[in-house]
């Protein structure tokens, strides 16, 4: 990731398995499934290993 915005527009709706994992992982994300948009906005700052949500 990096500061600012990433965006990433797909042709059509896809599975959120990534999406849900990055949210888990502390990263600002918004899907807007009207423009088959995902945006991720930075900085970059994820939790470490082992202090996610589901403890690993």
């Amino acid at each position: 990731m990096t500061s600012g915005q990433t965006i990433i527009t797909e042709p059509a709706l896809s599975r959120d398995h990534s999406e849900r994992m990055f949210a888990a992982f502390g990263a600002d994300i918004a899907v807007d499934p009207q423009t088959f948009t995902v945006t991720v906005t930075g900085p970059p700052t994820a939790w470490p290993v082992g202090d996610c949500a589901w403890g690993y």
